[in-house]
């Protein structure tokens, strides 16, 4: 059986915080609201899938890694501090965004 105890904890950076509070207001502008339930429940869902397997995302420039939601266009990227056991969440970007790099 796989070890189901948590290796990381997740913290956010206040960009990724801007990053998602943008995203949800436009969605409350523009779209239905279950799509804001679909992103809040994708993006718990990360943050515990992070905690228990923090090198899960695609290594962007070490220790960077993004991770591509399953179910909703957007792409979380963080930083896994390993002896900090810390996974920080830098930036929420949607998938359609020309960003190559959580620094954009």
């Amino acid at each position: 059986a796989a070890d189901m105890t948590p290796k990381a904890t997740v913290v956010v950076t206040r960009r990724y915080v801007e990053d998602l509070s943008g995203f949800v207001s436009r969605l409350e502008a523009e779209g239905p609201l279950s799509w804001i339930d679909l992103l809040e429940s994708e993006l718990e869902e990360a943050r515990r899938f992070l905690e228990l397997f923090p090198r899960i995302g695609v290594e962007w420039r070490k220790p960077i890694r993004r991770l591509p939601l399953r179910k909703s266009p957007f792409v979380i990227w963080y930083e896994y501090d390993e002896a900090a056991r810390r996974v920080i969440f830098l930036r929420l970007y949607h998938s359609r965004q020309k960003r190559l790099s959580p620094e954009d």
